[in-house]
């Protein structure tokens, strides 16, 4: 009977629970060690919580290395104690891959990255394809190297775009996808561990950066033209300003889409009681208009949208 294929895996996410459960379940592979960020407190009562990867080692006593702030020399003496694995699984770590770590399996180290490489590199690949309107996308399996999301290309499964899909759908189905196949596919790789297709190293689009809150701010008068209500726009649009995205109702509907469920898209009105907040929780799009459904003024509860809180600019 041949070994399991023994495997590393770096992440903190449901994602990376759901590729690492995959692969647990699979008699082919071993996990022998995992990494992820040490609990943080989280919530209004900061309470400290461990990730869903980290609470998936637990459950399974896998061991476990907790990462502060960075990969540090600390961090490097304990995983040279440790027996190599054939592969190193990165998929939603958020850490800096130092060159020695790279190495340290046998075979490679692979990443999941849910874009169509080289198209949209960083680390908010989903809230800028549905930015960008795009219509088809893939999940991108690739052997690292120590540029960004720049390795050569195993393989991609392509899928199409719903549009009405926000980041929590694009991403739900990205990983659904990989993690059903991923367990073949590493041991396809194990096989044959010279394959890849080698990325350009440029990309076609920009670089898909982390969200800010202050990214899902909408002008109030932009908000009311894309609802057919009478504006004129004075002031663009700083995230869509930023790529030369045109403010129009089909746009304002992608970007909400690509910064729901965080950081949410808002904008601000003139109440009785002073300049409020109001996130739009709940959109469509129709007959080239935004259709606003749910909304959220700050410090209440979300409530279905009334026809006239936003026409008190008109």
């Amino acid at each position: 009977m041949m070994s399991p294929i023994t495997i590393a895996i770096a992440g903190s996410t449901a994602h990376t629970a759901q590729c690492a459960e995959a692969i647990l379940n699979d008699p082919r592979f071993q996990i022998t060690s995992i990494f992820t960020p040490a609990p943080k407190p989280v919530g209004r009562k900061k309470t400290v919580t461990p990730n869903p990867l980290h609470m998936f080692a637990q459950q399974h006593t896998i061991p476990t290395i907790l990462i502060e702030e960075k990969i540090n020399e600390q961090v490097k003496q304990y995983v040279e104690t440790l027996t190599q694995p054939d592969l190193l699984l990165v998929v939603d770590f958020g850490y800096f891959l130092p060159n020695w770590l790279l190495s340290w399996p046998t075979l490679a180290p692979i990443n999941i990255h849910p874009s169509d490489l080289p198209k949209f590199r960083g680390s908010s690949p989903g809230q800028f394809v549905l930015l960008f309107g795009e219509t088809q996308s893939a999940v991108t399996l690739i052997r690292m190297d120590n540029k960004l999301d720049h390795g050569p290309i195993i393989t991609k499964l392509s899928f199409a775009i719903s549009p009405t899909w926000t980041t929590k759908e694009y991403y739900s189905h990205a990983f659904d996808l990989i993690a059903k196949e991923l367990p073949t596919l590493l041991a396809e790789f194990v096989h044959n561990p010279t394959q890849g297709t080698t990325q350009p190293d440029g990309s076609p689009t920009p670089l898909a950066r982390q969200q800010k809150r202050d990214d899902g701010y909408i002008p109030l008068a932009h908000v009311q033209q894309a609802m057919g209500i009478r504006a004129t726009p004075t002031t663009p649009i700083p995230l869509l300003d930023g790529y030369a995205l045109t403010p129009n109702a089909e746009q304002l509907y992608n970007m909400w889409r690509a910064l729901t469920p965080w950081p949410g898209v808002w904008t601000v009105v003139n109440t009785k009681e002073g300049n409020k907040r109001v996130k739009l929780v709940e959109c469509s799009f129709t007959n080239n208009h935004l259709i606003i459904r749910t909304i959220q003024v700050e410090g209440k509860n979300p409530k279905p949208f009334q026809k006239g809180v936003f026409s008190k600019e008109e």
